[in-house]
């Protein structure tokens, strides 16, 4: 078994020497070329003879020697390596630049968009739910106009009601009067006017009760010609606390109120003017003028109509 141990360890020393020759032909020979096999040793090794180590310097040490350059050539490649360094990160902050303006460029064209579609999106949503709003306008619009003129016809109305009434001021009252006693005071009033009779339908008091200011006195006639006479006979009440207006809604006597001032302020313009109120509007007519004023709600003035009305009577 030595013996078979003994001729493996001489076949690898044959090899060895095998391989060292061939590291020698490329320039490698002389390390392991002084070698013996030490059988001595509990691990047969090779051992350079006389303790002698190779001299001639290996392919490593070559490669070693051949890597240290000149100083010069090592200026020149720390030069050049610098400035392929300096040319690499100039191009790198082009590179970056170009690329952060084309990214600011495209973020830019991408909001202005994404605005550009909100706007038009909410322009859409603004007018789809103001479309109901426009519409119940409009429908109020005509409800306001449908509103006034049933206004006006109430008012024409509650006129028309009215034309046939008088109001009597300065009659005394009796806190216990009742529709008899108003009969006898319509009786004693027609005596007064110098009026056979006065057919009416109702007759009352009008406001609070006061002991001390007698309250007026509304009378319902049957007909229009009834308060015509009536009208026409108030002269015979002069010399008497006794007054006879006609029945005015609250628009009437405000607009009453208000003709009376411009009578006024025309009267001490013009002295000699022919002032008279008539059915809510006011003539004046002094020489070959005529002019017909009315009073306004909504402005709360009295205007002159452009039409002058019918020709008054004296």
């Amino acid at each position: 078994m030595f013996n078979q141990l003994l001729s493996k360890l001489n076949q690898k020393t044959e090899l060895n020497k095998e391989i060292n020759k061939s590291e020698s032909s490329t320039d490698n020979s002389g390390e392991f070329s002084d070698c013996r096999l030490d059988l001595t040793s509990p691990i047969a090794v090779l051992r350079p003879e006389n303790n002698a180590f190779p001299t001639t310097p290996t392919a490593r040490q070559k490669r070693v020697r051949n890597s240290v350059s000149p100083p010069e050539t090592t200026a020149k490649s720390d030069l050049k390596r610098q400035r392929n360094q300096r040319e690499s990160h100039d191009l790198s902050e082009l590179n970056q630049s170009a690329v952060k303006s084309t990214m600011g460029d495209n973020i830019e064209a991408i909001i202005n968009k994404a605005i550009q579609a909100t706007e038009n999106r909410m322009t859409v949503l603004i007018k789809n739910e103001m479309q109901p709003i426009h519409e119940f306008i409009s429908s109020l619009k005509v409800l306001n106009s449908d509103v006034k003129v049933v206004k006006t016809e109430i008012q024409i109305i509650k006129e028309n009601e009215r034309r046939k009434n008088i109001v009597v001021y300065g009659i005394k009252e009796n806190p216990n009067e009742n529709y008899f006693e108003r009969d006898k005071i319509i009786e004693n009033l027609a005596t007064t006017l110098k009026i056979p009779t006065l057919d009416y339908d109702d007759s009352f008091r009008l406001g609070k009760f006061s002991p001390d200011n007698p309250r007026p006195l509304l009378i319902k006639l049957l007909r229009q010609r009834d308060k015509q006479t009536v009208m026409r006979n108030w002269g015979n009440l002069k010399g008497t606390p006794i007054t006879i207006r006609d029945d005015l809604t609250p628009l009437e006597k405000k607009a009453n109120f208000e003709l009376r001032k411009k009578k006024s302020d025309i009267l001490l313009s013009y002295p000699r003017a022919n002032v008279k109120i008539k059915n809510g509007k006011l003539f004046v007519r002094d020489g070959d003028k005529q002019l017909t004023f009315q009073y306004d709600e909504s402005s709360n003035e009295v205007n002159e109509l452009v039409k002058p009305g019918p020709p008054m009577q004296s």
